[in-house]
């Protein structure tokens, strides 16, 4: 198959319509020499059937020519043309439509037509210049062709309808110096000839006008001077196509970003064999191949990362591409930014990228760019190969020399000088080193993404921050502590759906979760990134409590959740409190009992009837009038036992990880370490998330014995939670029933 250099022929189709003009102008107000009717205008027709200088047009041969007048509440009417001739009419906006009419054997047929719109106003006369180049009518016109050109040249011309895109283009083999005629149906054609000689070839691509009844000719002489040399480029594609993909194009750029394509091949058979042509006349020395994939239906595209090639003038080269489409196969797995900061929790700005395939793939020729705010990109030209199944870890300057995590010498390629900013950033991956030139490489338009896409993330601190390149919403998720991180390996093209904060404090991931989610690289080899939170235990458990009752809620509460397949029945059990020290509150639950799948909920003595929530008594299964807890620092702990304890910390009675005889559960939270609340009973650490507007509650049903990362704040106020999230919040009883008491 040859492949010869594309004209833009849709440019030519735009410019056929955009140039069907007609030309008016206005000779003023009308004296007592011209006899037009009183109150009307009057326009002067000429009619012509001048085209483009890239149009071929029938020869203008018409028997007549007849002018209709329509506008809008007014009586049409037709008239026969007669140069020099006026014609009165009544003010308003005139559509006068001319038609030309050739004569055969004694029977004149409608063969085209052109329209103006006029402006008529009272005493004006207007000069109206009419064109006719729109097909009128029905039949077939007649198509000539003579070209002359010298010998041992191969000679093709393809016809296709403008008009009917679907049709399939009529090919022709003119012969030397030889008129060929040919019936087509009335409309537009794209006429293309090419002359081809070997590694040389000429032609040209004309619109061609074909009128009913009409002749069309073209008359062409060429040449040696006209062939202008032509450098031959073939090869084969070695490329992973991804299912439903079974088109394959190779395409030749003249520039990295690939946006000046200077020819195109589709590939062929079983090898993939790709051919095409490109001009030696501007040489280019390096052109940029790219792989494009397309599904059975055109509606999916995909493109691989940019390939340069050096290219001979002798022609002839094998260029064998190797591509992989990268794009939902390469991912940014993970980022974080330092700024300025030197008391972050990561030593180092860095990007993770994750390899979702099971081959290696390369990176070079592509690039991470980094921009913030409005500033422009910046280019880090990326080099290496990325494991299957595994990272690769880009690293920026060092900052926070204390860090929690610290990467030094974990890099696999460095990037000097770096620290993103912690308040916004934008990162891109892209199939080749070109600085982007847009914000949102994401969509420039349209939906578009720029060529050589892969992925990007775009995240900021806060509401109050901006960014302006992201997929399809900026989360606000980071900060000098928190990276942005992929929840799974599932793009949906969405950062905000796509992305979490991790919190790399001690106060914010466990160490093993720390460690499980800190960045990789290459010599960690392959892994799963996404985490595998345990199945959580069938026990029974503390999932909420409010201390005080004079601020949102109107009473203390406790509320239990059983989420084993059983019944529990809790006359074995006490639940016992303090605000400190080894003096506990115990609240006996013999006779008690809670249902599978369902909570408990015991009540205090009511405070505050105006609260946002009310408790009523009937909602408990157990109602304590003289129970108020502390809203500045409490401990809850639920027992197998009915004895009364007397440890501080039953969680860790002595140190060393022992618990307390019949240990069970337990929350231990504070309102605000910073105004001396301090509370010596909980689960490997207290969380201050406390107050008279706020409970603590489970996140969800795993419990990882540590009261931080395992307990939340609730703010019962109007301006803490909706009142969708109350109905859910809010602790349930017994008569509830089953449940499922995490939100999702």
């Amino acid at each position: 198959m040859k492949n010869y250099r594309k004209i833009p022929f849709s440019f030519i189709g735009v410019s056929i319509i955009l140039n069907l003009w007609m030309l008016i102008g206005c000779s003023g107000i009308l004296d007592n020499s011209v006899p037009v009717e009183a109150a009307k205008g009057r326009v002067l027709p000429t009619i012509s059937a001048d085209g483009e200088a890239r149009t071929l047009l029938p020869q203008p041969l018409f028997s007549k020519y007849e002018l209709t007048f329509t506008a809008e509440g007014k009586s049409a009417f037709t008239e026969s043309y007669s140069a020099g001739q006026g014609i009165d009419l009544e003010p308003g906006t005139w559509t006068i439509t001319a038609r030309g009419f050739v004569k055969v054997d004694s029977i004149e047929y409608e063969a085209v037509q052109g329209s103006k719109t006029v402006a008529v106003e009272a005493g004006v006369e207007y000069p109206v210049a009419i064109i006719l180049n729109t097909p009128a009518g029905t039949g077939n016109g007649r198509f000539t062709y003579e070209l002359t050109f010298p010998t041992g040249i191969t000679a093709q011309l393809t016809m296709k309808s403008l008009t009917d895109t679907d049709g399939t283009p009529r090919n022709f083999t003119p012969a030397n110096n030889i008129p060929v005629t040919t019936e087509f149906a009335a409309g537009y054609y794209l006429m293309t000839i090419i002359l081809d000689k070997g590694v040389l070839c000429t032609g040209k691509t004309e619109v061609v006008h074909i009128y009913p009844k009409m002749e069309t000719k073209i008359v062409e002489a060429y040449t040696v001077d006209d062939f202008t040399a032509q450098i031959y480029l073939a090869g084969t594609v070695h490329i992973n196509v991804p299912a439903a993909f079974d088109s394959i194009y190779v395409r030749a750029y003249s520039d990295a970003a690939c946006l000046t394509l200077i020819d195109d091949s589709e590939t062929t058979g079983s090898d993939n064999g790709w051919n095409m042509k490109i001009p030696a006349d501007p040489f280019y020395d390096t052109l940029y191949f790219r792989v494009e994939l397309a599904d059975a239906d055109g509606t999916t595209i995909l493109y691989s990362a940019a390939e340069s090639r050096s290219v001979s003038i002798a022609g002839n080269d094998d260029i064998n591409l190797s591509f992989i489409d990268l794009e939902g196969r390469v991912l940014i797995l993970q980022a974080y930014g330092t700024g300025i900061a030197t008391d972050g929790a990561v030593s180092h700005s860095f990007v993770e990228l994750y390899n979702t395939t099971d081959s290696d793939i390369s990176l070079d020729g592509s690039s991470l760019q980094y921009g913030e705010g409005a500033t422009a990109w910046q280019v880090l030209d990326l080099a290496g190969t990325i494991k299957a199944k595994a990272s690769f870890l880009v690293l920026g300057e060092k900052k926070n020399k204390s860090a929690r995590l610290d990467l030094s010498d974990k890099a696999d390629l460095e990037w000097e000088g770096m620290a993103f900013d912690n308040r916004n950033f934008k990162i891109a991956l892209i199939g080749n080193t070109a600085p982007l030139t847009v914000a949102n490489p994401f969509d420039i338009g349209g939906g578009i993404k720029v060529p050589g896409y892969i992925d990007l993330l775009g995240v900021k601190n806060s509401n109050d921050d901006t960014i302006d390149g992201y997929e399809t919403n900026a989360p606000s998720i980071i900060s000098k502590q928190k990276a942005a991180r992929r929840k799974n390996l599932t793009d949906t093209n969405d950062n905000k759906a796509d992305f979490e904060g991790i919190d790399y404090r001690a106060s914010g991931t466990l160490n093993v979760e720390a460690e499980f989610y800190s960045p990789k690289n290459t010599e960690y080899g392959p892994w799963n990134p996404v985490y595998q939170v345990p199945e959580p235990e069938g026990k029974l458990l503390i999932l909420q409590v409010y201390g005080d009752g004079s601020g949102a809620v109107s009473r203390s509460f406790i509320e239990l959740y059983n989420n084993t397949d059983n019944a529990i029945d809790l006359s074995e059990y006490s639940l016992q409190y303090s605000d400190g020290g080894t003096n506990w509150t115990k609240i006996d639950l013999t006779g008690r009992s809670i249902p599978s799948k369902a909570s408990f909920l015991i009540l205090g003595k009511v405070q505050n009837t105006g609260a946002r929530l009310v408790l009523p008594n009937g909602d408990a299964d157990l109602e304590l009038t003289d129970l108020v807890i502390d809203n500045h620092n409490f401990k809850v702990c639920l027992v197998q036992s009915t004895s009364l304890l007397t440890v501080a910390n039953p969680f860790d009675i002595d140190g060393s990880g022992n618990k307390a005889t019949g240990y069970v559960d337990m929350i231990g939270a504070i309102n605000t370490a910073s105004d001396g609340d301090v509370i010596d009973g909980y689960e490997t650490a207290a969380p201050g998330i406390i107050s008279k507007q706020k409970a603590a509650r489970r996140k969800n049903l795993t419990d990882t014995d540590n009261n931080t990362f395992d307990f939340v704040s609730i703010d019962y106020r109007a301006s803490g939670i909706s009142n969708a999230d109350l109905v859910l919040y809010r602790p349930k009883n017994t008569v509830y029933g089953p449940w499922n008491p995490v939100h999702e």
